[in-house]
């Protein structure tokens, strides 16, 4: 919800719980987080672990195996399964790219 005066919340409590005398709220949707699409199939697997899970599971393929990897966003390339896993407990890895080696 947005209230006019700027408040953003999850639920209308922004109007039990302060002040506010306006009290006019706004629905918004929020955007999928939709991932990349897979190199094989119409798939978008949304996080770089879930992304090389599909290909080893749906294609019995790998990243090495059709020499790519992902490219995060904080510029970590990712190899493998183990290294999205890895990865995945340092840095928000839903941002993504897939690349040549």
């Amino acid at each position: 919800f947005l209230c006019d005066c700027g408040h953003k919340t999850a639920s209308i409590s922004h109007s039990i719980s302060s002040q506010c005398e306006i009290l006019n709220f706004k629905i918004i949707f929020q955007k999928k987080n939709e991932g990349l699409k897979c190199i094989f199939c119409e798939s978008r697997p949304s996080t770089a672990i879930s992304y090389t899970h599909h290909l080893k599971h749906t294609h019995n393929s790998s990243l090495n195996k059709n020499g790519l990897h992902l490219q995060c966003s904080c510029c970590v390339r990712i190899h493998s399964d183990s290294a999205a896993i890895r990865h995945y407990k340092k840095c928000d890895e839903r941002r993504f790219t897939v690349e040549n080696n």
